[in-house]
């Protein structure tokens, strides 16, 4: 169904950014996604033309910028209102004089619609018209005044596709560069990342420069106002032809990327011109999109446009924490392109995530063979997952350390996270402030503000763990961890009142899926009774239980057992943690929660032989975890040595420490112990 808003005005709107574009050599809003730039268009007002092309005149800029105005009563209100803007612009410098003015000042006056629609095609004719004269006549270009003038530092964001140079000695490939030049036009003009100079363009401004020692990039970049150029050559040999190129920065110098050679044979060069375009278009988006993870730009190149479009899907549900959907999305792309490393390391993070070590392992595996064609920040982000994975704390550290020195603004969360595990607080705290949270992924990515929370909480800088928490919740107001930190660095601080206000927020807010409303003030309760507020935490517990004893019982089992657990209802907990690792015996958490359990009922031998399971298991993947429930079991019966030699163990089997051993009560009885002390001391 039509817009019954919409009228003329929106016309003379379109006229305006195609007069816009012509101008500056970019359309408003150049290098955002479709969505982001269809909001743009509603919202928010272009960059003035004048700081884009600093030459256009004054009076042309301000008409066009005019056309572009958010509210139509504020546009040009008819075409022919600009006409003798137009021809007071245009005629006195000897320019192009707009003929077509009288028939649409006949219509001045006139309501129909048709009649209106003419009048802005006319108008909107004069106005293209007028401005590409005077762009094709080089009114707005840079006035040359010695070596240095026309500096690319004023020039808009735009990229030259310079041709090809010809390495073949054969008249008959002589013209094969500016086919190829072409075809990538195209190509990047549809990816629309940044504005692209015309390949007919480029080709006049070649004829005007000296090619004896070859193709002058930075002179045709200059020439054409582009801040990026996409150069290269190209070779026969054997019937084969090869294309080289490479993006660079045409105002430092520098080079962006090398692009991997195309070849393929001579008489199906047409084939071989459009798998170039694909791969300098997939190339030049992964490295300038505003919309890619900087981080990507130290990856190895996509293949093509497609794969590039698969990996920005996958990663935007990842920086979602939509694993799940994530890896799903990735699974044809792989299928289609297994070599693509950046794709398939990001599925590898998102299956570790979700536990699935033994997936991650298997596509992990399968990298090892192409470790000659990755990146240094691929073969490192690859050692930090088989690290983390095989519970090899030393490789894992080592290689996102690396990682962080050479990009801290990509890494810094990677080795601040790493920190953490091995109480490494103040090294974590440095490591995350350096994270930049300007980014696509980093922008929506609410584990930052909570390990950061977590972080300061360590480190026993409570107001700073308030502030950041709060910070996040400006961001995430729904975000029921951020919400629990705020409440627990209240009760650090001893702000009961507010403590207790914020809790009743906590207490009704939604979590993710696998938790529970009720398991988060449980957890708050648990810092209640570390502090010494004995009566308070039994009162939260007592809410909690009310929480779960009012749903169906077949829901959140698990969770209703550990809310029994951390309410010392033992009887109750074990009836629920029997019943859980019947259905599952190969659980580790239902098994050990049972073991725990059964060892503060008195049942000794029971738990003993919880234990003694956990001691026979020989899985990969548990990365001390099973020794970890053998120390909890321990510390159960009182055995506060064993329990700590244990945990020592579990510690260099690469269990992580942190945070939930100052939390959860199975380690209560051990932090008098003086090597648990030491165990659980940071370690900075």
């Amino acid at each position: 169904m039509a817009d019954t808003h919409l009228d003329h005005r929106a016309d003379l709107y379109a006229l305006g950014a195609l007069a816009y574009e012509l101008l500056t050599g970019r359309p408003p809003f150049a290098g955002r996604s479709p969505q982001a730039a269809m909001a743009a268009h509603v919202a928010v007002t272009p960059e003035p033309i004048a700081e884009l092309r600093p030459t256009v005149p004054a009076s042309l800029a301000s008409l066009v910028m005019r056309c572009l105005e958010k509210k139509p009563a504020d546009r040009w209100q008819r075409a022919e209102d600009l006409l003798p803007h137009l021809d007071a612009l245009v005629t006195p410098s000897g320019g192009v004089t707009p003929t077509q003015a009288v028939p649409v000042m006949g219509v001045r006056g006139r309501r129909k619609r048709g009649v209106r629609s003419w009048a802005v095609t006319v108008g909107g004719l004069v106005l293209v018209v007028v401005v590409g004269a005077l762009v094709l006549r080089g009114a707005f270009a840079p006035k040359e005044e010695g070596p240095g003038a026309g500096a690319l530092e004023d020039a808009p964001v735009r990229l030259v596709v310079v041709p090809p140079e010809d390495r073949t000695g054969d008249p008959a490939a002589a013209d094969w560069g500016f086919m190829a030049a072409e075809v990538v036009t195209r190509a990047l003009d549809r990816a629309m990342v940044v504005a692209v100079v015309p390949a007919s363009a480029v080709r006049d401004r070649v004829r005007e420069v000296d090619l004896s020692a070859g193709m002058p990039v930075d002179e045709l970049a200059r020439r054409t106002g582009a801040r990026y150029a996409v150069a290269g050559s190209y070779t026969v040999s054997a019937g084969r032809v090869r294309f080289d190129a490479e993006l660079t920065d045409a105002v430092s110098g520098d080079l962006l990327r090398a692009i991997d050679p195309v070849a393929g044979p001579v008489d199906s060069l047409e084939a071989v011109l459009a798998l170039l375009a694909e791969r300098v278009a997939a190339v030049t988006t992964a490295t300038l999109s505003p919309d890619v993870n900087p981080g990507l730009g130290r990856w190895s190149n996509p293949p093509d446009l497609e794969a590039l479009r698969s990996l920005l899907a996958v990663q935007d549900l990842f920086c979602r924490r939509r694993y799940p959907e994530a890896i799903e999305r990735a699974r044809p792309a792989l299928e289609a392109a297994p070599d693509f490393a950046a794709l398939a390391l990001t599925v590898i993070i998102a299956q570790s995530n979700l536990g699935r070590n033994r997936e991650a392992d298997s596509l992990l595996t399968a990298l090892e063979p192409l470790r000659d064609r990755l990146t240094l920040s691929e073969r490192l982000l690859a050692e930090w997952m088989h690290g983390n994975i095989h519970g090899d704390r030393a490789e894992a550290t080592r290689a996102v350390e690396r990682l962080f020195r050479l990009q801290p603004g990509h890494w810094g969360y990677q080795a601040a996270w790493t920190a953490t595990q091995a109480n490494r607080h103040a090294d974590a705290l440095e490591r995350f402030l350096a994270w930049d949270l300007d980014t696509p992924c980093t922008r929506v990515w609410t584990p930052w503000w909570t390990f950061l929370a977590q972080t300061y909480h360590m480190l026993g800088r409570h107001e700073e763990q308030l502030d950041i928490a709060r910070r996040g919740l400006e961001r995430f107001p729904d975000h029921a961890a951020l919400t629990y930190w705020e409440t627990v660095a209240l009760v650090a601080l001893g702000r009961m009142a507010e403590a207790d206000s914020v809790l009743e927020v906590l207490e009704g807010m939604p979590v993710p899926p696998g938790n529970s409303p009720g398991l988060q003030p449980a957890f708050v309760a648990l810092e209640l009774r570390i502090h010494g507020y004995r009566e308070k935490y039994e009162a939260v517990m007592d809410r909690v239980l009310a929480w779960f004893t009012a749903r169906p019982a077949g829901e959140l089992r698990y969770q209703r057992g550990r809310a029994f657990y951390y309410a010392e209802r033992w009887s109750d907990a074990d009836t629920l943690f029997a019943a859980l690792v019947a259905e599952s015996p190969e659980s580790l958490d239902y098994r050990g929660h049972r073991g725990v359990t059964l060892a503060h009922l008195g049942r000794r031998e029971e738990a003993m032989e919880v234990s003694r399971w956990f001691e026979a298991l020989t899985r990969p993947y548990m990365n001390g975890a099973d020794t970890r429930w053998r120390a909890a079991i321990a510390a159960a019966l009182g055995d506060r040595d064993g329990a700590v030699t244990l945990l020592e163990q579990a510690f260099e089997e690469g269990m992580a420490l942190g945070y939930y051993h100052q939390r959860d009560p199975e380690w209560e009885t051990l932090r008098d112990h003086p090597r648990y002390r030491a165990l659980v001391a940071p370690r900075d």
